[in-house]
């Protein structure tokens, strides 16, 4: 593919930048310009807790397909352990006093070099709640306010550009560029008209304490996890709601449920902040080609609360989806 050939990634967040370092690793003959209204620490990404932990309903386009995701993701980011990114390997546990299928996770267990079942003993010495069952996981966790840095800086070395601008239509682009990768999240809902896309609010807690150094999950909504400097208590999953607020009684909510694990953090002061996010959720993630407005579109995005753990693997199977696309057109030479 000739240089001449020019390349745009919409959106900053980790799912965008991802994309836009995949394509340059496979094209890095291409012109990339990166262009989102936010970046870094103003992207939804920034706020996430970070730990490589999909829900076991997440789904891409098929289940086959989200698990070669998840495999590939994971891989992508171990690899990364000795890159001073962000990237660190980190235990912890499941746990929930309903039934046992709520520690299960199929997407884990493949992949993760530790993933048992917790004993009866076990449970009673990790928490003092009433659970009933649990599993012991060794995974990663990516601090985005160190990673998403490390990323830009990787794209920008390699040649990349950065444009600050608002794409309110994909007309905006004009005949600029030859190929464009839709990764704007809950953005999508209103430059592509994708009615499927609402967004979840999420409100989390941040604190400093260093004597947690392992995570904690309890049926997907209450969790603490600690991530670089930060100590992430949450959460919520309010559905269709677009409240940017700090709300005290979700606060309050959230200590008293992961006080439920760790009884110190009820009456925690050392909050460094409370922060809310709208994660940008689709019943399947789309990645997707499309022609519009005399553009070739590749879409990413609708990956909810799991675009970091799902990212490398998703841009991976959108930058393929180009490539498939070209060779089979005869339209670029790889």
């Amino acid at each position: 593919m000739g240089s001449n050939y020019k390349v745009a990634i919409l959106g900053a967040g980790v799912v965008g930048l991802s994309t836009a370092l995949e394509f340059q690793s496979r094209f890095p003959s291409c012109e990339l310009t990166l262009i989102a209204e936010k970046f870094t620490l103003d992207t939804t990404s920034d706020g996430a807790a970070g730990l490589f932990e999909p829900s076991p309903s997440f789904m891409g386009p098929d289940l086959e397909t989200t698990r070669e995701w998840m495999k590939y993701s994971y891989k992508y980011y171990e690899e990364l352990l000795r890159a001073d990114c962000g990237v660190n390997e980190i235990s912890g546990y499941n746990l929930t006093n309903s039934g046992e299928k709520y520690t299960e996770n199929h997407y884990l267990k493949p992949i993760l070099p530790t993933y048992r079942r917790l004993s009866e003993d076990e449970l009673a010495e990790i928490s003092p709640g009433d659970w009933k069952f649990g599993s012991l996981q060794t995974t990663l966790t990516i601090a985005n306010r160190v990673y998403q840095p490390y990323c830009m800086q990787r794209f920008k070395s390699s040649g990349g550009k950065i444009l600050k601008r608002t794409i309110s239509s994909f007309s905006d682009l004009g005949t600029e560029f030859n190929l464009v990768f839709n990764c704007t999240g809950l953005g999508a809902k209103s430059l592509c008209d994708d009615k499927f896309v609402i967004p979840i609010r999420g409100q989390v807690i941040k604190i400093q304490d260093p004597t947690i150094d392992k995570f904690y999950i309890s049926n997907y909504s209450t969790y603490i996890i600690p991530n670089g400097s930060y100590v992430t208590l949450g959460g919520t999953q309010q559905f269709g709601s677009d409240d940017l607020h700090v709300d005290r009684f979700d606060t309050e909510s959230i200590l008293h449920r992961c006080s439920q694990i760790l009884p110190h953090v009820k009456g925690y002061n050392g909050v460094v902040e409370c922060w809310v996010g709208l994660r940008p959720y689709r019943y399947r993630v789309r990645v997707q080609s499309e022609k519009k407005a005399n553009l070739e579109i590749i879409h990413n995005y609708g990956h909810g609360g799991y675009g970091v753990t799902s990212a490398p693997g998703s841009a991976r199977h959108a930058v393929k989806l180009f490539e498939t696309t070209h060779k089979a057109t005869g339209k670029c030479s790889l």
